[in-house]
């Protein structure tokens, strides 16, 4: 074989064999890296100061919160956007806010020389509006109403109706105990009524706001909180269980058919957030964020937390579009967001 011959062959062998080895080694570890850095970019910190009671616009392109003094913020979801204060009346004694389900509206709820007040904050009139000091536990309710807790001058309490500034209310139920808490439906005229009491359990009731009817939902339980489906078909439970867990247990219970659905999950009501839909549920806690499809009972493991990432969410926002969920790490008070 002539020398020139022997050279083409080597040549073809040396670039058949290299093709590969640069893929494998250069092109290959190109791709890894990149994949590591979209999942690391999957979690991004949003706001490094302490965030209270935060909220999406309703085209989830802003968020509105609160700080610490009760000083109420606009922040842009664009990269290098800058929060902007939005002026509202003076809150003294700032707790949390309670937002009106897609509107601007909110609840304040105060700490006042030791006791919980509560004012309501007029998105129309840009104006603050106190309830009397007999009224508790406000919540919003369906058709543009509170439901809430009002305590007589004889000690007793009573569950009532009114419109948001409270000029307008009637009577639905006598309550039968002082430590209720109150859940009420964004879609039908319902309450529900618990209590978080670990030694004296009570049954959950579901209350009809027109005519005052108790509905057993339950034995007598301990219950951390409650939440209704957007659509006022489902309760979401987190209940304290008979064995001392560290956490309370989820369960999922039709309000039509009283039927109950235990995923196997725990955690707290605030590490939860529906969908707009309510065909789907949304749990931050433990190790990572799963998804609980409410029509087929499956469970979806979406995000799991890494090394360093010891959060305790709270608060949780889904934006509209499903894409991208935002939480409070309690720990910090900062704000995250998490892209699904």
């Amino acid at each position: 074989m002539r020398p020139i011959y022997k050279i083409i062959i080597s040549l073809i062998i040396i670039l058949a064999f290299a093709g590969p080895v640069y893929f494998f080694f250069f092109r290959g570890g190109a791709d890894t890296a990149e994949e590591q850095n979209m999942a690391a970019e999957r979690l991004a910190l949003v706001l490094n100061e302490p965030v209270f009671s935060p909220a999406l616009s309703y085209d989830g392109g802003t968020i509105r919160f609160f700080d610490s003094a009760g000083k109420l913020f606009n922040l842009p979801l664009e990269e290098g956007a800058q929060k902007k204060e939005f002026p509202i009346p003076d809150i003294a004694g700032f707790r949390e806010a309670l937002w009106q389900p897609g509107g601007s509206s909110f609840i304040v709820r105060q700490n006042i020389e030791g006791h919980a007040r509560y004012q309501f904050y007029d998105a129309e009139f840009r104006n603050l509006v106190d309830y009397p000091a007999n009224l508790a536990k406000p919540k919003f309710v369906f058709g543009d109403s509170i439901v809430y807790e009002w305590s007589g001058e004889d000690g007793g309490r009573t569950l009532k109706v009114s419109n948001f500034i409270s000029t307008e209310f009637r009577s639905v139920a006598e309550l039968f105990r002082p430590d209720y808490r109150i859940a009420a439906s964004p879609a039908k005229n319902e309450a529900v009524l618990y209590s978080e009491n670990q030694f004296a359990p009570s049954k959950m009731f579901l209350v009809n706001l027109d005519t005052g009817s108790f509905r057993d939902l339950s034995v007598p339980l301990s219950v951390q909180g409650a939440s209704f489906s957007p659509d006022g078909k489902y309760l979401l439970v987190a209940r304290w269980g008979e064995q001392n867990q560290s956490l309370p247990a989820f369960y999922l219970q039709n309000l039509e058919t009283l039927d109950i659905f235990v995923p196997d999950m725990f955690g707290n009501i605030e590490q939860t957030v529906w969908s707009e839909d309510g065909r789907e549920l949304y749990i931050a806690g433990g190790r990572g964020i799963k998804k609980l499809d409410i029509v087929s009972n499956q469970i979806l493991a979406l995000y799991e937390f890494g090394e360093g990432e010891d959060f305790e969410p709270a608060d949780l926002l889904l934006h509209p579009s499903r894409e991208s969920l935002f939480f409070i790490d309690k720990k910090t008070g900062y704000l995250y967001r998490v892209r699904l």
